[in-house]
């Protein structure tokens, strides 16, 4: 596991830090993590849709892969399920993007992990997706709350309409997601200067959405490229400066 040179896990636990980029897979990087560590996880994890080149879950070294159908799916979200909640303090709680076999497969994880039943929501994000007989305009989101949770707000409806579309991507990642989207799932499980954890964090959309919300971020990306984009995007928002201006001196990238 990686971090960024100048800021740790430990120093945005500790809040001597706002943020941090971890690098290496992800279930590695979590279980270098201290148990009850973490206030929220907010994140868009690999979906478990089927059909397609999308529908193969890779190895870790990348050198095998396998169909990722519904049984392998959640056998998957089972073991990374296991990990978030062993980091989530008793109140916490998960929040993450997926498709409905996703949901379903969490679902029937969290039943096998006996910890509380997600919560699922809808994400219409406007304009036409891909589809055949219907052209898909929404996604869905999942929250997963510890025994000691207690909700934010008691006015938060089930349906988030936040507009996306693919021309609107800004970070060349095929999954990338709104900030305002994820700065509303930071303050539907978080409270001002909660540590938020995103697990899968790609392009980094939970680091400036959780800063600019006023939390402490921890971000975990296997990719150097992506580490890297999410450095630079964590960095500009707290400075207020542009990320795409490389920035002289302090970051010196991701080690």
């Amino acid at each position: 596991m990686t971090t960024n040179g100048e800021r740790s896990v430990s120093a945005v636990i500790a809040g001597d830090a706002r943020w941090c980029v971890v690098g290496g897979d992800s279930l590695d990087a979590l279980r270098a993590l201290p148990d009850g560590c973490v206030d929220a996880i907010v994140s868009d994890p690999p979906y478990a849709s089927t059909g397609d080149a999308a529908s193969v879950m890779k190895s870790r070294d990348g050198a095998s892969a396998v169909p990722r159908e519904v049984q392998f799916y959640e056998a998957w979200a089972r073991e990374h399920l296991r990990e978030w909640v062993r980091v989530l303090k008793p109140a916490g709680a998960a929040w993450f993007t997926c498709d409905w076999r996703g949901a379903m497969a969490f679902d029937l994880a969290a039943h096998k992990l006996r910890i509380k039943s997600p919560v699922v929501g809808v994400w219409d994000r406007g304009g036409l997706g891909m589809g055949h007989i219907l052209r898909k305009t929404w996604e869905a989101f999942v929250v997963v709350p510890m025994l000691g949770f207690e909700r934010k707000a008691a006015d938060v409806p089930d349906l988030w309409r936040v507009e996306w579309t693919v021309a609107q991507r800004g970070h060349e990642h095929a999954a990338e997601k709104p900030e305002a989207l994820f700065r509303k799932a930071v303050r539907l499980v978080s409270d001002p200067d909660a540590v938020i954890l995103d697990p899968f964090a790609g392009s980094g959309t939970t680091g400036p959405a959780a800063l600019a919300e006023g939390r402490r971020v921890i971000l975990i990306e296997r990719d150097d490229e992506y580490r890297d984009i999410c450095a630079r995007r964590c960095a500009a928002s707290v400075t207020g400066t542009n990320w795409r201006k490389p920035e002289q001196g302090a970051l010196g990238g991701i080690l």
